[in-house]
């Protein structure tokens, strides 16, 4: 019974994490209530109500996620069935629906309740003005661009280990640049643990320790901030330094195979 309830709390948080401190969900409750009692196509029934309901049906039984779970799926997996509710589109459905003979009141109302109910995007600090056309920090560019200025042309492949930082959006990129870790090694949640990432983002950099992990790791190339300290110069360990861009020095390992 315990684990029961334990399940179920779960749930409540993937719920009130889903909705967050908006109100769109409950539009959308309203929106699916008022459409059950009105809609009589069947084919938008059963993409707008049928499915839904099952969906949220199943997500809310305890008993599904503890198999969720039983099969080797993670929560992380399990949340995401929320992102399948085709919320926008019933609540835009419903809305032209319910004002179908005063369409212009109608989208003046459904803007106005949109407008309310939600949250203003662009206060998410995630959110900032493109620098360039992928849509990522343009120093993520100007590093890739340099290290693969430098690497081998008939390399199908670059062993880069970059600060945590840029991780999310090398790949964004190119995928000729491989990376030891990636966003598993951000989520302190999933528990991953990789002493390469610890000996990066250390106060002080341990010299030997991190050129001997780099090669462990079959890696190339070190980017790391020009402002870091050392314990001593990984020049010492046979990195060079071939550029510094953004404030990041580059380095490359001479003595790889």
């Amino acid at each position: 019974m315990e684990f029961f309830m334990d399940t179920w709390n779960t749930i409540l948080q993937f719920y009130e994490n889903y909705i967050g401190d908006g109100y769109s969900f409950y539009v959308y409750v309203a929106s699916l209530v008022f459409l059950i009692f009105t809609e009589k196509k069947k084919q938008i029934k059963t993409i707008l109500i049928i499915a839904p309901v099952i969906m949220l049906a199943c997500f809310s039984f305890p008993p599904f996620k503890m198999l969720f779970d039983v099969i080797g799926l993670d929560s992380e997996t399990y949340y995401r069935i929320l992102w399948l509710i085709p919320m926008g589109i019933t609540i835009a459905y419903a809305g032209v629906k319910l004002f179908e003979k005063y369409i212009w009141v109608g989208l003046a109302v459904m803007c106005a309740l949109v407008i309310y109910t939600g949250n203003y995007v662009y206060d998410n600090p995630n959110i900032t003005k493109a620098e360039n056309g992928h849509h990522i920090p343009q120093i993520v560019i100007n590093l890739c661009d340099a290290v693969l200025m430098d690497a081998d042309e008939d390399e199908s492949r670059v062993w880069v280990v970059f600060p945590s930082e840029f991780i999310h959006y090398v790949r964004q990129y190119t995928d000729v640049i491989c990376m030891p870790y990636g966003r598993e090694a951000l989520v302190d949640r999933w528990g991953f643990e990789y002493h390469l990432k610890d000996l990066m983002e250390a106060e002080e950099i341990q010299s030997d320790e991190l050129a001997e992990e780099v090669r462990n790791c079959w890696c190339e190339y070190v980017i790391l901030s020009e402002h870091k300290n050392f314990s001593e110069p990984l020049e010492n360990y046979g990195f060079e330094l071939i550029n510094t861009v953004n404030e990041y020095n580059i380095y490359r390992d001479t003595e790889i195979e």
